[in-house]
């Protein structure tokens, strides 16, 4: 089975992207098969960002809405499931300031 557009799957709050091992060897050395914009963009994928954080970061950085998804077409990025629960916040007593549960 082929893989799938980003588009086609459903992103929820915890997915983010992580590097794949071949990503770690085009960042070591210089790549001709990348760059230097991508090869940015592939810099900030750390696993703890969000996808909507680093599709602003394609976007602010000039690249199309395509941009991870190309990355993942390559074999240099991967979803998987964020390790660390986003924040909420709770509800407070009347008066006392609102709290945020990590």
């Amino acid at each position: 089975m082929g893989k799938r557009s980003l588009l086609e799957e459903p992103l929820v709050d915890d997915t983010v992207f992580i590097r794949t091992a071949t990503a770690g060897s085009y960042l070591a050395r210089e790549s001709p098969t990348i760059d230097g914009i991508r090869r940015a963009l592939l810099s900030t994928v750390d696993g703890h960002r969000s996808v909507v954080e680093l599709e602003s970061v394609a976007r602010a950085m000039g690249l199309g809405p395509s941009a991870l998804e190309q990355l993942r077409m390559e074999g240099l990025i991967e979803r998987v499931a964020a390790t660390t629960p986003p924040c909420r916040m709770l509800k407070a007593r009347p008066g006392s300031a609102d709290l945020f549960e990590h």
